[in-house]
């Protein structure tokens, strides 16, 4: 990939994938999946109270706060997974062949990563929601609803937890 196709897809502040290059992406994935009938996954990580956060400590402290979530994210993912900053406090993860199990385990796990991260200012959480691609769903708009229906869930159910629609 050309330099400047690479930094269209980069978020600046993170270094992961920007929302553009994660729709690309999710495309891909999907097309990829349907191809040769093979699972997918989808998270969505929203950071707990990070308004809160961005008010108390500032916005350059809140960007730090993200580029250390992006990299627990990162580190806390298999070599194929795709990690994208989704948008605001709001991250994705594309998880290539793996099931509803496969993702609750690796959604504990970033959440846990995170829960145990040393923070220097004040510690931070996430919440994840995530689903898996079904036969019915017409294209990732489908798999993102349902991913995002998750993630609500997550956060109903008080926060820092992790919520699979497989």
């Amino acid at each position: 990939m050309a330099a400047a196709q690479q930094q269209s897809l980069t978020d600046p502040l993170t270094g992961v994938f920007n929302r553009r290059g994660f729709a690309l992406r999710l495309s891909e994935e999907i097309e990829r999946a349907r191809r040769y009938q093979v699972t997918l996954a989808l998270l969505l990580i929203d950071v707990d109270h990070f308004k809160q956060y961005n008010d108390t400590f500032g916005h350059l402290a809140g960007d730090e706060a993200l580029r250390m979530i992006a990299q627990l994210l990162s580190e806390g993912c298999c070599k194929h997974d795709i990690v994208a900053r989704y948008g605001g406090e709001e991250f994705a993860v594309i998880l290539p062949a793996t099931a509803g199990d496969g993702a609750q385990v690796l959604g504990e796990r970033l959440r846990r990563l995170v829960q145990m991260a040393a923070w220097p200012l004040h510690p931070l959480t996430i919440s994840v929601g995530g689903a898996v691609l079904q036969p019915e769903m017409t294209d990732e708009h489908d798999l993102i609803a349902r991913a995002d229906s998750a993630l609500y869930q997550a956060k109903a159910q008080g926060r820092n937890t992790c919520v699979i629609i497989a």
